[in-house]
């Protein structure tokens, strides 16, 4: 072997176990998630639906990022709900109109 292919395949050998290490990594937050009560769940924007569904349609390297984004989604949408602000979805217009029509107009208190 010479010295270059070493390099190589030292660089992909460490790449290869720090992928590993990071899906490792990413399944043992999944399972803490799983162990936390839902009003642990509720307090960071998530529910055990979420969990389970985010676990079983991305592979593992992605999880934890999905999990991330659907939180800051959720959070968003009440925040924009609490000020009483339209929230449009631009890929799905069905759902800004099944979405608005839910929301309290402004100066109304909701029932």
């Amino acid at each position: 072997m010479s010295y270059p292919i070493q390099i190589g395949l030292i660089a992909r050998s460490a790449a290869l176990l720090a992928l590993a290490w990071r899906q490792f990594q990413n399944r043992r937050q999944i399972n803490r998630l799983n162990e936390l009560s839902d009003d642990e769940l509720k307090d960071i924007g998530l529910t055990r639906s979420d969990v389970r569904r985010v676990r079983h349609a991305y592979p593992t390297p992605l999880q934890a990022t999905a999990l991330t984004g659907l939180a800051r989604e959720k959070s968003m949408q009440a925040l924009l709900q609490s000020r009483s602000v339209k929230v449009v979805n631009l890929e799905n217009p069905a759902l800004s109109e099944a979405a608005a029509s839910s929301m309290p107009l402004e100066g109304q208190l909701a029932a």
